[in-house]
């Protein structure tokens, strides 16, 4: 069965208690556990610092692996 969308109908999905990395942006490199998500953006709490910072969806991606510093 094949599916056609067009790209802008398709959007990254992350639950809390997931573990991303940010590939883009101001935090990029950083990873952290997914605290809460709206429509565009996730709020993160870093492996790292313990501080809490937001990143839009398109910038992260699932990921086993923990910065180290």
């Amino acid at each position: 069965m094949t599916l056609d969308l067009y790209i802008n109908e398709v959007c990254k999905y992350f639950e809390n208690g997931d573990h991303v990395k940010v590939i883009n942006g101001r935090y990029n490199g950083q990873t952290g556990l997914v605290l809460a998500t709206d429509e565009e953006s996730v709020k993160l709490l870093g492996d790292i610092s313990k501080d809490h910072f937001t990143v839009l969806a398109q910038d992260l991606q699932l990921t086993d692996e923990v910065a180290l510093g």
